[in-house]
Parts: structure tokens; sequence; C-alpha cells
């Protein structure tokens, strides 16, 4: 078990994920149209979505999650006043990840903001579990496979993971929040979402 490196695309924000494992965390891709707008909205699809318009997240613990270096560079956008926070770096606009409030502690880490040093790390996180929300990928997915939502599956390890870190206080530090719960920067309304 080792430290993941984060960092984004000009090295002025870094960090590290401590201790992950394939089974302290979950990776999936995401095709939904959210999802889609935020790498749109950044100028960031072609670095962040795959050739089917999905992107790499790989969920884990806030507790997990440490910056080490370009805090004043991180910023939050939303969709939506009640949609996910969804941070981002000014300096170059890499996708860092997706929260929910505080009180659901997780944080889902865009795939290219970890950088995988090593066949080892890729194992050490694990396959992807899931393709999601599949009904928003591009038109050369698979007509048969599109499917709304998440697998059932996928669903009861995430809320079986967000339970678990909920009650043995892994949300409690969040890097992205206060202790009083608010984001560390006012997440800005995206009005160019498409």
């Amino acid at each position: 078990m080792s430290d993941l490196t984060l960092s984004c695309q000009c090295g002025t924000v870094t960090g590290v994920v401590q201790h992950v494992t394939q089974w302290s965390c979950t990776r999936l891709v995401c095709y939904c149209s959210d999802c889609q707008a935020f790498a749109n909205e950044l100028d960031a699809a072609d670095r962040v979505l795959n050739e089917h318009g999905g992107t790499e997240i790989i969920q884990v613990a806030p507790s997990r999650v440490m910056f080490t270096q370009g805090h004043e560079h991180i910023a939050c956008l939303q969709f939506s006043e009640k949609g996910a926070f969804r941070w981002y770096t000014k300096c170059c606009n890499t996708p860092i990840g997706n929260t929910a409030k505080p009180s659901v502690p997780f944080i889902g880490l865009i795939g290219n903001f970890i950088k995988l040093e090593s066949a080892t790390q890729k194992a050490q996180i694990g396959p992807v579990r899931s393709h999601c929300q599949t009904q928003h990928a591009a038109k050369n997915w698979p007509s048969d496979q599109k499917r709304n939502g998440y697998p059932l599956g996928l669903t009861m390890r995430m809320m079986a993971f967000i339970i678990g870190w909920k009650m043995r206080g892994k949300g409690k530090e969040n890097p992205l929040f206060t202790t009083a719960g608010d984001p560390i920067i006012p997440p800005h309304q995206s009005v160019s979402k498409s």
C-alpha cells in the first residue's frame, strides 16, 4: 500500500491520497452530462474525457486526501445551487474532483489529477468497477449497453463506503471544506452548461 501523487497539469497544485487500496476506493467511469459539461467548461475535454465522453473517477474518503501546495489556486463551481461541488485548479484548469456537501463524506477524484506512476499503482486502485450514466455516452457507445444511473452493485458499494466513512469519522477532515462545513472557496455558478 502506497500513497498516490496528485498534481494538476502545470504542477502548481499537488497533493497525495494516503494509503489507497482497491478495498478503500471505488474506480468508475461516469458519462453523465454534468461530468461532460465540467470538462468542457474548463476546456479540458481532450485531457479528461475518453472517446465515449466518460470521465474516470476514483472515489475516496476525504481524510485520505491532502493538498501539499497550491491551495490558493483551488476553485469550485456548481451547475445548480444544490448541485455537486466541482473542484478545479485556476492555474491550468485541471479538474480535481467532485464532492457533495460535507455530510456525504467522499471525494470523487478525476482520474487525470492522479498520477499513476507504475503498473503496481494501477493495480493498487483496482479495475474500473462500472461505466455509469451511459445514456449520455457518445453516439459510438453500443446502444444495447446504454443504461441510466448506477448499477445496483456499485450503488451498494458506494453506500457502504460512505456509511462506514461517516461512522469512523473519515469525513470530518476534508481538505475542501472548513470545519464549519463551508467550501474553502465559495463556488461560482456556471452559466454555460451545455
